[in-house]
């Protein structure tokens, strides 16, 4: 019985708040400082919101294993999960007199591996539908 389940390419959106303290950028929920390699109108009395958005792909495999009957045919749970990101940008919120719009930033190319890897492990734990396939 193949029991392995193999996904490919399956998005994911990862995002978080930014603010600015002391002239410097941090991320809301770690309070960790953020170089984002780009000016960005990110200032303690800005009236907007700005939000990093990270967009990728997932791709993987997870086998349950055989946990039951003859020794040499049962073996432990193994899996993959492989995220890579497509995009990284920045989204200014406005709220003007009611009036709501957003500005996009991109990041430099130069930046975007390292703010990957800042928050890959909240990236890791989002959850994916990966039945889809």
């Amino acid at each position: 019985m193949y029991r392995t389940h193999v996904w490919k390419g399956v998005s994911f959106a990862f995002s978080v708040e930014l603010y600015s303290h002391n002239n410097k950028i941090y991320a809301s929920f770690t309070d960790g400082e953020v170089d984002l390699g780009c000016d960005v109108p990110i200032t303690e009395e800005s009236n907007s919101t700005f939000e990093l958005v990270i967009e990728g792909t997932s791709s993987g495999y997870y086998d349950p294993g055989q946990r039951y009957g003859p020794p040499e045919k049962c073996y432990p749970p193994e899996g993959n999960d492989e995220r890579t990101f497509d995009c990284i940008y920045v989204l200014q919120h406005n709220n003007i007199q009611g009036v709501k719009s957003k500005i996009k930033y991109e990041i430099p190319e130069e930046r975007k591996e390292d703010l990957f890897e800042q928050f890959l492990e909240q990236i890791q734990d989002i959850e994916i539908d990966t039945q889809g396939d």
